[in-house]
């Protein structure tokens, strides 16, 4: 049996609005489709996360949370690396790259591997 999602109603200040917004139309998504990703992710961390971020907005210091955020980004950042590292070497002979001798063909064969990436 599949389960169907549900409606939930949240609060949040105009500033979180507008970054939701913007976000939304970069991707061009729906609000209400931003904001699922965000409660999904969120909703899926251990408590120990749940109880630490609780704490630091306690603290009212944006420029913690600031620093938080270029944290969080970071690490989105390597994990799509990584998958993108996973899946040139699925596709690439290491025969191949073992192969190649110099600066020139060792960029020229980056550039044709990362070219679809």
């Amino acid at each position: 049996m599949m389960r169907k999602g549900r409606t939930i109603s949240t609060y949040t200040g105009a500033v979180v609005v507008e970054q939701i917004d913007r976000v939304a139309k970069l991707e061009n998504r729906s609000r209400s489709y931003i904001t699922g990703a965000a409660i999904k992710l969120m909703a899926g961390l251990p408590p120990l996360v749940w109880s630490a971020l609780l704490q630091l907005q306690g603290q009212g210091n944006d420029e913690n949370l600031g620093i938080l955020h270029q944290d969080i980004a970071r690490a989105f950042l390597h994990y799509q690396y990584r998958l993108g590292q996973r899946a040139l070497e699925t596709t690439v002979d290491p025969d191949f790259l073992n192969a190649l001798t110099t600066e020139d063909e060792i960029i020229h064969a980056a550039i044709a591997l990362t070219q679809n990436v």
